[in-house]
């Protein structure tokens, strides 16, 4: 088996845990369970998010180190677009459910900052560490 075949069913595994942290957390919603149970729910959710994205940069490092293909890095930011529009959703669903108090009234608004707030830093760091492996692995840096 090549080495893309096998980084990509390691990427379908990885992903699992924050699809399943997803439709826990879409349960609790769904079952109107306590605000603290939501809200434990959503940090479990976002450390799957974190969790899946060191493995992922990791992998996605790791090809593109060795093959100087970016199809990983693609599907890393693509994951982590989908997951911020998740993360979003669950946000505006908690912020509409249980009337969270807050500076920002606007549910929406809300959803939005603090998904910003979340994913800015994740995009961020994306985008530098592929920059650096592009960098690095340049034959005109080495000389």
């Amino acid at each position: 088996m090549s080495r893309k075949i096998i980084l990509l069913c390691l990427t379908v595994l990885v992903t699992l845990y924050p699809i399943l942290s997803a439709y826990w957390m879409l349960c609790v919603l769904l079952n109107g369970e306590t605000i603290l149970i939501a809200d434990q729910k959503l940090s479990e959710y976002l450390l799957s998010i974190w969790l899946t994205w060191v493995v992922l940069v990791s992998m996605a490092i790791f090809y593109k180190w060795s093959s100087k293909g970016n199809f990983f890095f693609k599907f890393t930011n693509v994951f982590l677009l989908v997951s911020a529009v998740v993360f979003g959703f669950f946000l505006l669903e908690i912020a509409k459910l249980y009337e969270t108090g807050s500076l920002i009234k606007d549910p929406l608004l809300f959803a939005l900052l603090k998904t910003l707030q979340n994913f800015a830093v994740l995009f961020l760091l994306t985008f530098f560490l592929q920059a650096a492996v592009w960098w690095f692995t340049r034959k005109w840096h080495r000389q």
